[in-house]
């Protein structure tokens, strides 16, 4: 599980989107179940195997460059209490043996770090890229688990390897267990309960509490979603604003208050004193479409713990041209890319064009040379020669990568 390099990457047969989950069709799905109810799908991989191994994510989650966290669960030695939970973040230095039972590893943004998983992700892609976040993996020891809880946003439990016990219901009493590390359910009872074996996937919709148990040491992925809070938006957004702020010249300006007066009451805030102040952050209130730029961007925000590793010696941009032209070309397991009229957004950053080149790839996340060399030739204003400019600079960024 490492991040692929210019060297090393390679074009994978292209991930098909589901269409089915088990007897019910993803339109069915949608219309019934997303954000509604639970779905339990027997074999909704049939005869699956896992593109990583137990071992392997265990090894990478003590790696420099994971996003990992330990949940352990041990017995209380107070009789009738509740079991202690201790959670570690990361960086891991190590981890308890699978031996031991009762813990649970948690590895964050799986499909960023392995071509396969990043496939994985792929065929749930009925939800569109803006929605869809990450790929988490679970590795647990024989009863490990991180408890009875409530996620916020909706989520895929697809089991890989081993057995989990999952119980899950609706419940009323969202209280926590007090003194606890992780945000644990006070009163959970599951109203329905399966055992889950590779292959057999659940779906749940936000808010509904569930626990899942494993039965021997066993691996689960998360196929998560993108469901910031107002507060995270805003801030993010805002943030951007104040960065666009800083170079901008009518920004820096000062307030003036040349028809001032001699105050008789100083400590009196008045209205006039407020006017230049109310006037200028009204007018500078971004317009509609300054605000979709700025939720594109912060919809296509990677996770801080990816970095994108740049070509070594990289390619002028008529080698690569030629190369592209040659080869096809792949999009980074970890770039994030949306479109909307005529800006396109790709980690964060915002590019104005139109060309159907980059709409493709980014939909398809890969581009045959025979697609390529076909978009290209497209004689129409949005098939422009500036888009090699564009892919020029996202191959030097790492971006997109060349088989």
């Amino acid at each position: 599980m490492k991040k692929p390099s210019t060297t090393k990457a390679s074009v994978k047969t292209p991930s098909r989107t589901l269409t089915q989950l088990g007897s019910v069709s993803v339109s069915q799905f949608m219309a019934e179940y997303w954000h509604r109810k639970p779905l339990l799908v027997r074999q909704a991989f049939a005869d699956f195997k896992s593109p990583v191994s137990m071992s392997l994510v265990l090894d990478h989650a003590i790696s420099d460059d994971s996003e990992a966290r330990l949940i352990e669960k041990r017995a209380n030695k107070t009789v009738g209490k509740r079991p202690e939970w201790r959670l570690t973040p990361g960086p891991l230095d190590a981890l308890p043996a699978l031996s031991v039972p009762g813990w649970t590893v948690l590895l964050q943004g799986a499909d960023t770090q392995s071509n396969d998983l990043s496939l994985l992700l792929g065929q749930f892609r009925f939800i569109p890229d803006a929605r869809l976040d990450d790929l988490m993996i679970s590795v647990a020891s024989d009863q490990g688990g991180v408890g009875p809880h409530l996620d916020s946003y909706d989520v895929f439990l697809l089991q890989a390897e081993g057995q989990r016990h999952w119980r899950w219901g609706k419940i009323k009493d969202t209280s926590l267990q007090p003194d606890q590390p992780v945000k644990l359910l006070q009163n959970f009872i599951g109203g329905e309960e399966a055992v889950l074996e590779p292959g057999d996937m659940l779906y749940l919709p936000p808010g509904w509490a569930h626990d899942g148990i494993a039965q021997g040491p066993c691996m689960t992925f998360s196929i998560g979603f993108r469901a910031s809070t107002h507060a995270e938006i805003m801030s993010d957004v805002l943030g951007r604003v104040m960065d666009g702020l800083e170079h901008s010249p009518r920004a820096q300006e000062r307030i003036k208050d040349t028809r001032r007066i001699a105050a008789t009451k100083p400590a009196k805030l008045e209205d006039s004193e407020l006017t230049g102040y109310v006037n200028w952050i009204e007018s500078w209130k971004p317009k509609k479409a300054e605000l979709e730029a700025l939720i594109g961007q912060h919809l296509t925000e990677p996770r801080q713990s990816v970095e994108f590793e740049l070509p070594e010696r990289p390619m002028k941009a008529a080698t690569f041209q030629k190369q592209a032209l040659s080869k096809g070309l792949i999009v980074h397991e970890a770039t994030k890319a949306l479109y909307r009229g005529k800006q396109i957004f790709v980690n964060g950053d915002v590019f104005n064009s139109q060309s159907t080149v980059l709409r493709a790839l980014f939909d398809q996340r890969d581009l045959s040379p025979q697609q390529l060399g076909t978009l290209v030739a497209d004689p129409t204003p949005v098939a422009s020669p500036a888009v090699w400019s564009d892919l020029y600079q996202f191959y030097l960024l790492g971006w997109i990568l060349l088989p």
